[in-house]
């Protein structure tokens, strides 16, 4: 996916010589987040100019949290790019889906562009998915540029649960009885071509 020179967000950016991109990301899961990380990554790579992006992860099921909805939207509207990534899933549970509205109906902000990151539909050759049209809407409503990627979705044969990553990523054993606080980390900043981190 191709990001056009002269679209909103990059205007704005390069208009006030902005050493650094704010990006706010929305993801699903564990690989949906590693997706946003990915794009950042080559996007970043593919610039002339000396930017970096401040990206922010914030993982569907955080925004439970009212105020940690409300620190998701704070940093959208400081951000040049929003990004949905979406694994499995074809509507967007509750909270996010409030997040979303909230997110359009805020007209304040820097110009932005939204990038959804969707697998490809089941339906024949037809790459459309339904949270497509439906984020569609949500930049056009917000004046923002929407731009989308469709990816191959994996074989839906084996897909690890939050507790097996977990352990996957860190191998220890945990005392009979006790449990991990996994899931409930909070958000995750990182800075592309600077430091890197494990997204929970």
């Amino acid at each position: 996916m191709q990001l056009p020179t002269r679209s909103n967000w990059v205007s704005n950016v390069l208009s006030n010589d902005t050493p650094r991109v704010q990006v706010t990301g929305l993801y699903e899961d564990l690989k949906a987040g590693h997706r946003i990380k990915a794009l950042i990554d080559c996007v970043h790579a593919g610039m002339e100019l000396p930017v970096r992006f401040k990206l922010d992860l914030w993982r569907f099921d955080w925004l439970r949290e009212c105020a940690l909805r409300d620190i998701a939207l704070n940093a959208a509207g400081d951000s040049a790019l929003v990004i949905v990534s979406v694994s499995r899933a074809r509507t967007l549970p509750a909270q996010m889906d409030k997040w979303v509205r909230a997110w359009t109906q805020d007209k304040g902000g820097h110009l932005s562009a939204m990038i959804a990151l969707l697998p490809k539909g089941q339906e024949g050759l037809s790459p459309c998915h339904p949270l497509y049209e439906q984020l569609e809407r949500a930049a056009e409503e917000k004046g923002a540029d929407f731009f989308h990627e469709f990816f191959e979705p994996e074989s839906a044969k084996h897909h690890p649960g939050k507790e097996e990553i977990f352990h996957e990523l860190f191998p220890t054993r945990l005392p009979l009885g006790e449990t991990s606080d996994f899931g409930k980390a909070p958000p995750i900043s990182l800075d592309a071509g600077g430091r890197t981190a494990v997204l929970s």
